[in-house]
């Protein structure tokens, strides 16, 4: 059962998530997209947890910030957490592959 494993990194994505918010650092953001590949790793439908992350209201930000920086996530760090998700999911991709055929199964 995953289940156990599934709620401790819910709660340490969760807790970081506003640690990044407090002040966006690109270590931050790599460990949130390593933490998030991870979740998917031990159940793919786990991943739906990026949804309610993405659509949180940043409660660090003055509301008369510029809407595009409205979640706090700069380019730089989008790309580098979803870098590292795909590092941390790779392994798994390519055992598929091998043994299946198929990059998903």
């Amino acid at each position: 059962m995953s289940h156990v494993y599934s709620f401790f990194l819910f709660s340490l994505t969760l807790t970081l998530w506003l640690n990044y918010f407090g002040k966006p650092k690109l270590y931050k953001a790599i460990i949130l997209g390593g933490l998030l590949g991870i979740i998917v790793l031990i159940r793919p439908t786990n991943g739906l947890i990026l949804i309610p992350l993405l659509l949180w209201d940043n409660p660090f930000e003055k509301k008369t910030d510029n809407v595009t920086n409205r979640a706090g996530i700069r380019l730089l760090h989008l790309a580098s957490a979803a870098l590292a998700a795909f590092i941390v999911i790779l392994p798994q991709l390519i055992y598929w592959k091998l043994y299946t055929g198929s990059w998903i199964y």
